[in-house]
């Protein structure tokens, strides 16, 4: 056999393993959390658990600033200069608006604005999960999602926003005196919270149905995708313990962002790549990443120490909106209903679609 033939045969191994390292990545740093966060509410004392949790959220945090590590990916700046006002003029205004109004609380507008704050936040974490199923259905498949699959995960997030309020009442990790709920707003809370339990028994008894089936034909890594994309937010129905009803799948989130930035800093154009004799360009892609995680920690850190007596939550405020800009931009760089955004994401995860 010649050295061609050899080198032909070995890229759809490669792709195989890819697809299989990917899919097991995405699946441990869902369940990780959950499950950490879980013991150590169990058994606080347990050497080891708050520590892995720590490292967990350290990493998870730094996804927020390090989405602007894809503007080293010349594709991204070519479609933000498509794009001026949507790409750019919308988040700035994000970043800037949102700093002076968040850092300003007491008024019920500040408080809406809050609250408005976490109800887009969950749907972006189950939007995320519908993205992350896909990969691992095409991976283990060779097809995506079908239109009633994604729905389902839809409903997840839905069910999900019905009581997501309730979980972080009172404080809403703001704080609780300066979050004026009214009376009334916190029984609607508390009736929504009830209503969105009841609907999460249904839709996890659904995705459940739908794990046997894939388990059934052997589909064992998009049957439980499918699972933990509907019910990814509904520790909070399980649990008051703020660390399982909401770090755990927060810290789930930024990890599995974090993840696939790091599989698209492998997955650069080789053409693309810095050419050195060392074939250190294979590194600049994946310390450029690095590197922005341990800037984003420091900014994440020390940005929160910043209080005045006019602004008392500047910090927290800055960090609110950065996170606000990280919503809007994600949902149009990550778009598959957009034909080049599509082809940017199979160029980028080509051993995805490796057949």
């Amino acid at each position: 056999m010649s050295e061609s033939t050899l080198l032909t045969a070995a890229v759809p191994d490669r792709a195989v393993w890819q697809k299989a390292t990917f899919s097991s990545a995405l699946l441990a740093v869902t369940v990780l959390p959950l499950l950490a966060t879980s013991i150590y509410s169990m058994a606080p004392r347990l050497p080891g658990v708050m520590p892995a949790i720590v490292v967990m959220y350290i990493v998870a945090v730094t996804h927020i600033f390090s989405t602007s590590y894809l503007l080293t990916d010349t594709a991204v700046l070519r479609f933000i200069a498509f794009h001026p006002v949507k790409m750019g003029l919308v988040p700035l205004f994000m970043v800037i608006g949102g700093t002076l109004i968040l850092s300003q609380p007491g008024s019920a507008f500040f408080v809406s604005a809050v609250l408005a704050f976490y109800l887009y936040q969950t749907w972006h974490f189950g939007a995320q999960n519908i993205g992350v199923a896909t990969f691992i259905s095409l991976a283990e498949r060779g097809k995506p999602l079908s239109a009633g699959e994604k729905n389902l995960i839809r409903l997840g997030v839905v069910c999900s926003m019905m009581g997501i309020l309730r979980a972080i009442a009172p404080d809403f990790i703001v704080g609780e005196g300066y979050m004026p709920v009214a009376p009334l707003a916190t029984a609607l809370l508390e009736l929504s919270y009830i209503a969105g339990r009841i609907a999460a028994c249904g839709l996890a008894a659904a995705a459940l149905v739908l794990l046997i089936g894939a388990w059934r034909q052997q589909f064992f890594m998009y049957g439980l995708a499918l699972l933990l994309s509907v019910t990814f937010q509904f520790p909070m129905y399980l649990s008051h313990d703020r660390m399982i009803s909401f770090l755990s799948f927060g810290i789930a989130h930024g990890l599995q962002y974090m993840l696939i930035l790091f599989w698209h800093s492998l997955g650069r154009p080789m053409a693309k790549r810095v050419r050195s004799p060392l074939r250190t360009g294979y590194l600049a892609a994946p310390l450029a990443l690095l590197s922005l995680a341990v800037i984003s920690r420091f900014v994440w850190s020390y940005s929160s120490a910043l209080s005045s007596d006019r602004f008392p939550l500047i910090g927290l405020a800055f960090l609110m909106s950065l996170t606000l800009a990280h919503f809007w931009v994600d949902q149009f760089l990550w778009r598959m209903k957009d034909k080049e955004r599509a082809q940017w994401v199979r160029a980028r995860y080509a051993f995805i679609f490796a057949h």
